[in-house]
């Protein structure tokens, strides 16, 4: 280990453990729970007492203790135990592991919620550099007391102070391509293992999601947690549209009877034809111009220029309409069409990978950095 490492020693045994029991048993570690003052706690300690696996074990000390978030296991202590040796101890929580869970058919807004927390909970260890590399139902506890999840197990994990120490232990099903192969791993690995989980939870709910989640190239995948996560909440999206327009459909026949001068309304229903026409020939281009984007920051100068488009049409055109009632009707239209087209083309930029955030070679990042510089369209870099 570094220096850095070196710092954090093993303290004595402050207290003696009493009901000492395994829970589970893996290829380098036990699992124990144990009463300590009146109070349940985990114990987690190395099988073979090799150096090696205490060194594994202080590391995945180092990442845990600095995380505090309501749906991830606390850490407590690093402490020598009589009997195990260097031991993690943490909080104990008094419930099952997510398939355990599943087993009992619960229903999908349970499903919905645990899912959303299992987002949260990775999201706050990637914004933090940290990768979990270990996300399966083992790792995800659903506590008794209030059926939340709890993330628990970083063995695995990786920060940038412990990349050295990476060893292949994952489970195959729920690991990434690049994480069995040993490569480089990122944000979208633990992003491809909360897609195959996904497919344990929802079936073929949502599977569109999960493939994306899933893709054998990392460049194909959501570039990060918040990505899926602004996916994941405009999911039912189109349901909501339509149910909005069903209403609509269902309001105009008691505007028509209000309108007694045929004149009039075959002008409104002209002007909404045209509104209709006008904004969606721009959102069409921009969308198509955005899917040729492949990267997110020209695709923000595309939405610019639709929102630009847009602005025009909103101050030049709707303030000629006469009279007032007209005009106010063609306005809370176009609001109505153009704020969902606005999401989706913001959901479709977002889906795409960042320039920041590749692993570009540096000409060709200079290169595209140039062309954002001087808000030139996307072209494909070249030697």
């Amino acid at each position: 280990m570094n220096s850095e490492s070196e710092i954090y020693e093993i303290a004595p045994a402050k207290a003696t453990l009493d009901k000492l029991k395994l829970l589970r048993e893996s290829a380098g570690a036990l699992l124990y729970s144990t009463i300590r003052e009146g109070k349940r706690l985990l114990i987690k300690t190395t099988k073979d007492k090799s150096e090696y696996q205490i060194r594994l074990l202080r590391r995945e000390w180092e990442i845990s203790i600095e995380c505090n978030h309501p749906h991830i296991i606390h850490t407590l202590l690093l402490e020598d135990l009589p009997d195990l040796g260097p031991s993690i101890i943490m909080e104990y929580i008094e419930g099952c592991t997510l398939s355990e869970w599943l087993s009992t058919n619960p229903p999908q807004n349970e499903r919905r919620r645990v899912f959303e927390e299992l987002l949260t909970a990775v999201n706050y260890l990637h914004q933090r550099g940290i990768i979990h590399n270990d996300l399966k139902p083992d790792n995800i506890l659903i506590s008794r007391a209030d059926n939340t999840l709890k993330l628990i197990d970083f063995g695995l994990a990786d920060s940038d102070a412990h990349i050295a120490l990476r060893r292949l232990g994952c489970t195959p099903k729920y690991a990434s391509p690049e994480l069995q192969a040993r490569g480089d791993v990122d944000a979208r690995s633990d992003i491809y293992s909360i897609g195959v989980i996904m497919g344990e939870l929802f079936g073929a709910h949502h599977k569109r999601i999960a493939e994306r989640c899933t893709k054998q190239q990392p460049v194909k995948r959501y570039a990060n947690i918040a990505a899926l996560q602004l996916t994941w909440q405009g999911r039912n999206r189109g349901i909501r549209i339509l149910a909005a327009l069903l209403l609509i459909a269902m309001v105009l026949p008691s505007l028509a009877e209000r309108i007694t001068d045929i004149g009039k309304e075959r002008k409104r229903v002209a002007l909404m034809e045209e509104i209709n026409s006008e904004v969606e020939n721009r959102y069409m281009l921009s969308a198509d111009s955005i899917k040729m984007a492949h990267y997110q920051e020209f695709a923000a100068m595309i939405i610019s220029h639709f929102y630009y488009d847009m602005w025009l049409y909103h101050t030049t055109k709707l303030p000629t309409i006469e009279p007032v009632e007209l005009r106010e009707k063609a306005t809370n239209h176009y609001t109505l069409i153009v704020n969902p087209l606005n999401q989706q083309l913001w959901e479709d930029a977002t889906a795409l990978p960042s320039v920041h955030n590749s692993n570009l070679p540096r000409e060709e990042l200079d290169y595209y950095l140039e062309l954002l510089r001087l808000g030139k369209p996307y072209e494909s870099y070249s030697e």
